[in-house]
């Protein structure tokens, strides 16, 4: 991050600046402020469109997911979950074995230790109401799941809500990485 890029620059500084802050005094609500998701986002913007980045967009509403890709090119990606929902939602992405024939919304219905043991988890992204976030990873050849797994009712990330999944209305989809 030093020298950072002139357009990020300053973002890049008050990032270090509220993590050195947060972990010097241990107040995890420096990792969570405005400020730090604000220099976040624009880190993330920058990286999206000056570093060649395979991208994958999705906006989630309460019921659904769109803009799920059919199939995406191997490499490093940034999936970019954009929140338009009333809800906190997330994107969590799973690699689904090789081997595993089942379309990952029949993965869903296993019981979580026997989901576990056909597909992978590699990350996830959770945004509030109105925000979009993003995460990046290094995608290889193979089937890809991506779903939310927060409770329905959760007003927010800091409220999570007492119902069942959002996948079970729909939040959830498959690609191809090839």
């Amino acid at each position: 991050m030093q020298p950072a890029p002139e357009p990020i620059k300053a973002d890049v500084e008050k990032l270090l600046a509220l993590a050195h802050q947060g972990a010097s005094n241990g107040d995890s609500a420096t990792f969570t402020s405005e400020d730090l998701q604000t220099a976040d986002r624009n880190i993330d913007q920058y990286m999206l469109r000056t570093c060649g980045y395979g991208q994958i967009s999705i906006t989630a509403t309460d019921d659904a997911y769109q803009g799920i890709p059919a199939t995406i090119g191997s490499g490093a990606v940034g999936l970019t979950l954009n929140n338009r929902g009333r809800e906190a939602h997330q994107v969590l992405i799973v690699r689904i074995d090789d081997g595993v024939t089942e379309p990952f919304s029949t993965l869903l219905d296993l019981p979580p230790d026997q989901r576990m043991q056909t597909a992978a988890a590699l990350g996830s992204v959770e945004v509030d109401p109105g925000q979009v976030g993003t995460l990046f990873l290094r995608l290889a050849p193979g089937r890809y799941g991506v779903g939310d797994f927060l409770s329905q009712g959760s007003t927010s990330l800091d409220a999570p809500g007492s119902g069942d999944p959002h996948y079970l209305l729909g939040l959830h989809g498959e690609f191809t990485v090839a």
